[in-house]
C-alpha cells in the first residue's frame, strides 16, 4: 500500500512539473503524448478502450458516437487524460466523478446541457476544458475541484450562462477563461479566488464588473475585451500584481483615477472605445511605465 501511495505522488509531482513546460492545446496531437506516462497506449476508439479498461490511460477519442457509452466512463478506473471530440455527448454524467486519477479532461464540439455535480468529486483534475457547449449554469459542486488549475470555458450557444461565485472559490485554480459565452454579469463575490493569475471573459456581454474584481490580488493577466462595459469600478486599482489588462472594445468613456496605482502594469489595451483624447492623455501621464493601446480618439 505505501509503495502504491508513493507511485502516486511521483506521478503528481511529474504531472505539476510536465503541466508546467507543456501549453494547454489538446489540438496538438503531442500534447496528448507529453502528458501523463510516456510509454501509456492512446486508445482513439471506445471498443479496443473497454477490452484494456483497467489498463486504459488515455482516451482521445473523435468522430466516433458514443452516446449513453458515456454513462461507462467508470469502467476505466486508471484513465488519467480524457478527449472526447464531436462525439455525441448532450451531458457529462456522474460516473466521471468516480476516475480519482483523471487529470486532464477536454469536451469539445458536443452539445452539452448539463454537467452531473458529481463532477464535483474530481480531486485530482487538473485541466478542465469545454468548447462548443450549450450549457446554461456551470454547478456550484466546481469548487469540490480542488487541484483544478486551469478551466476554459469556449463558444457556449446557451442564450444566458450563469456562473456560480463557487467557481472563484477554488483553491487552486490560477487559470479561468471563459470566451464567447453570454454571461451577462458576473457574481458579486469574487474575493474568495487566492491563487488566480490569468482571467479571460471576452465576448461574453458583460455589461457590468463587481466590485471585488479589485480583490484578485495575484492577477497578472486580466482580459475583458469584446463586451458592454461602459463603467469600471475604482477597485480595479487594488490588482496590484497586473501586468496586462484588456478593456478593448468595450463601452467606455472614462477610466476611474485608481488605474494609476497599477505600477506593475505593462500593456493596458483600451482600443475599441469611446475614450477623449484628453482622457487618453491622462492614462499615458499617470502610467508612465505602461504601453497603451488606444485608437478611436473622440475630441
Amino acid at each position: 500500500m505505501k509503495k502504491i501511495f508513493l507511485q502516486i505522488c511521483a506521478l503528481f509531482l511529474l504531472t505539476h512539473a510536465i503541466i508546467a513546460q507543456v501549453e494547454f492545446n489538446t489540438s496538438n496531437k503531442e500534447f496528448m503524448y507529453n502528458m501523463g506516462a510516456g510509454n501509456a497506449t492512446i486508445y482513439t476508439d471506445w471498443k479496443s478502450a473497454s477490452a484494456k479498461a483497467k489498463d486504459c490511460q488515455k482516451l482521445y477519442i473523435t468522430g466516433e458516437y458514443l452516446g449513453k457509452k458515456i454513462e461507462k466512463i467508470n469502467h476505466f478506473p486508471n484513465l488519467q487524460l480524457a478527449l472526447f471530440d464531436n462525439v455525441g455527448l448532450a451531458h457529462i454524467p456522474g460516473s466521471i466523478g468516480d476516475l480519482s486519477q483523471l487529470f486532464v479532461l477536454s469536451i469539445k464540439n458536443n452539445k452539452i446541457i448539463y454537467i452531473d455535480p458529481r463532477i464535483g468529486n474530481l480531486s485530482s483534475l487538473m485541466l478542465f476544458e469545454l468548447v462548443g457547449t450549450k450549457l446554461d449554469s456551470i454547478p456550484k459542486s466546481f469548487v469540490g475541484l480542488s487541484n483544478l488549475e486551469l478551466f476554459r470555458l469556449i463558444n457556449n450557444e446557451a442564450d444566458t450562462l450563469k456562473i456560480p461565485a463557487e467557481i472563484f472559490y477554488m483553491r487552486s485554480l490560477k487559470t479561468l477563461q471563459i470566451i464567447n459565452a453570454n454571461v451577462h454579469q458576473l457574481p458579486d463575490s469574487l474575493a474568495r479566488q487566492p491563487k488566480l493569475e490569468s482571467f479571460i471573459c471576452s465576448d461574453c456581454k458583460l455589461n457590468s464588473l463587481p466590485d471585488s474584481i479589485g480583490y484578485f490580488r495575484q492577477l497578472k493577466h486580466l482580459d475583458l475585451s469584446n463586451n458592454q462595459l461602459n463603467k469600471i469600478p475604482s477597485s480595479i486599482g487594488n490588482l496590484k500584481s497586473a501586468t496586462y489588462i484588456s478593456f478593448q472594445n468595450n463601452k467606455l468613456m472614462s477610466l476611474p483615477y485608481s488605474i494609476s496605482y497599477l505600477r506593475n502594469l505593462q500593456t493596458l489595451d483600451i482600443r475599441g472605445n469611446m475614450l477623449s483624447e484628453q482622457e487618453i492623455e491622462i492614462i499615458k501621464l499617470s502610467l508612465p511605465q505602461c504601453r497603451v493601446l488606444h485608437d478611436n480618439i473622440r475630441k
